[in-house]
Order: structure tokens, then sequence, then C-alpha cells
């Protein structure tokens, strides 16, 4: 299994670098973490996750499944720390073809995220409208990652932010009395 506690950060990532479990330090260092402690434990067992997932072996399925490579993982990490900056996670899993999708499934609509090792990938669809699709090189997965989060959290995980009153004030009718 990958040490994420005890690594060193290799800051310059190339979509060529064949990253180590070194490079797994970069969750530590590439965005702030949330402050709610139920989202650092969600993050950590993502990480678990993430870290299980890079271990398995060819044909882990039971079948030809390719094993998640390194760079997949070290990928999906950087891409979960964008993500929870503004979305909280639903769903990882590994792929056959050795990539790792991120889920999402709510009342509002369906989003998928899947990280490869030199590829990344995401779509959003509403219940109501359109779908909406990025991709993009393992250059571009913090940008991407950034933005699919927004707009999984907008799309999927709507606020409320309409102020209703919390009191109703009754008053008996006015009656104009007239002489």
């Amino acid at each position: 299994m990958l040490d994420l506690q005890n690594v060193t950060l290799n800051p310059s990532y190339e979509s060529s670098h064949t990253p180590t479990s070194a490079d797994f330090a970069l969750v530590e260092s590439y965005l702030p973490r949330r402050a709610q402690p139920c989202a650092f434990s969600a993050q950590l067992s993502a990480e678990r996750q993430i870290a299980d997932f890079s271990d398995m072996q060819a044909g882990w399925d039971g079948h030809d499944a390719v094993p998640i490579a390194a760079a997949v993982g070290y990928n999906s990490l950087l891409a979960l720390q964008s993500i929870l900056s503004h979305a909280p996670l639903q769903d990882i899993t590994p792929n056959p073809n050795g990539t790792i999708s991120f889920e999402w499934d709510t009342d509002f609509g369906f989003a998928a995220l899947e990280v490869g090792q030199s590829r990344i990938s995401f779509f959003v669809k509403s219940q109501t409208g359109s779908a909406l699709f990025l991709d993009g090189t393992a250059n571009d997965l913090p940008t991407i990652a950034i933005k699919a989060g927004i707009m999984v959290a907008d799309t999927l995980f709507p606020s409320h932010n309409t102020a209703e009153p919390i009191t109703r004030i009754l008053a008996p009718p006015y009656v104009l009395h007239t002489p």
C-alpha cells in the first residue's frame, strides 16, 4: 500500500513524469483542506481507496482488467483535492481500463469525472438541462478538476439561499368606517 504519511513532494510534475509514492504528498499541499471534520474524514477515506486501487494487480476484476498505474493514483489524488474544495464526494471506482472514476448521482442530476495517466474527462447532466463536457490532458487536470467541482456543486448540490420568514404576523383586516 502507498505510504501517504511520510513522503516528500516533487514540485515539478510533467505528464511524461512517472510518479512514485513520494509524489502523493501533493495531496497534502496542493489546495487548502476544508475545515469541517466530516469532510476531512471523507477525504482520508477517499485517499485510502485511491491508494488501494493503485495496489491492485492485473485482472483485479476477475477478468482482464488493467492495473491502476501510480500516475493514475497521483492524478486522482490531485483531482480529489480540487473537487473537495467545492463539492462533496459520493463514489470512487476503479475501471477495468486502468482509470479511476468519481461519480455523483442526486435528485438534481448525474456527473462523472474519469482520471487516467495522461487524460481527464468530465460530464455533468442536470435533470432539466443538457449535458456539459470537459476533457484535457494531465497538465490540464487541476483546472478541469476545479471546474468539475464547481459544476458538481452548482448543478447537483444547489444551495437554497432564498430567505423565508420564520414568523408570520397576522393582523385583523382594516375596516374603513365612514360617518
